[in-house]
């Protein structure tokens, strides 16, 4: 929910007709945590591009992008536009780590369909809404992990008191 809260956030005041934010899972599986339409709608299938992603992964900076379909840091080998931005039909994109404590957590990303939609201020306004998020997303991760931890245990405490009952019940047995 708070991902879906920052990402209309960031439709809102940036612009863009698309926008979503991802968890990176160990090391390179990408999660959508929430995808919007401009309008405010979900978007049950948000544009994924790898080469978008990998270039902001591997250097762990915001990217923006004016004209994506142009844009040589967006080609394939052959020099071709990434796939995924051509069949999607964005121009403009606009992709920010989200950062903790040197780690990518997730990126967030917003797309537009027309070129140059983007500036730098929105980039620098993407990427401190993006450093929220991140250490929202860590505090989120380190909760489940204390919740984990407890039940786990609460599991070996009662498996404990069911030994020490075992125990002493065959002592008893014993003793007779």
């Amino acid at each position: 929910i708070r991902s879906m809260h920052t990402c209309l956030q960031i439709l809102q005041v940036v612009g863009g007709q698309q926008g979503a934010v991802w968890q990176v899972r160990d090391g390179d599986r990408i999660l959508a945590l929430a995808a919007l339409r401009g309008d405010g709608t979900e978007d049950p299938h948000p544009p994924l591009s790898r080469t978008v992603i990998r270039e902001v992964l591997s250097k762990q900076l915001g990217l923006i992008s004016e004209d994506a379909l142009m844009d040589r840091r967006l080609t394939t080998v052959t020099n071709q536009p990434a796939q995924s931005l051509s069949f999607h039909g964005l121009r403009s994109i606009l992709c920010v780590p989200m950062m903790f404590r040197g780690s990518v957590m997730g990126l967030i990303q917003i797309s537009s369909k027309s070129a140059g939609s983007f500036s730098e201020d929105d980039l620098r306004l993407v990427t401190g809404m993006a450093l929220e998020a991140a250490v929202s997303l860590a505090s989120a991760r380190l909760l489940q992990e204390r919740r984990r931890m407890i039940q786990e245990l609460m599991n070996t405490q009662v498996e404990l008191k069911i030994k020490m009952e075992h125990r002493s019940e065959n002592g008893k047995h014993e003793d007779v």
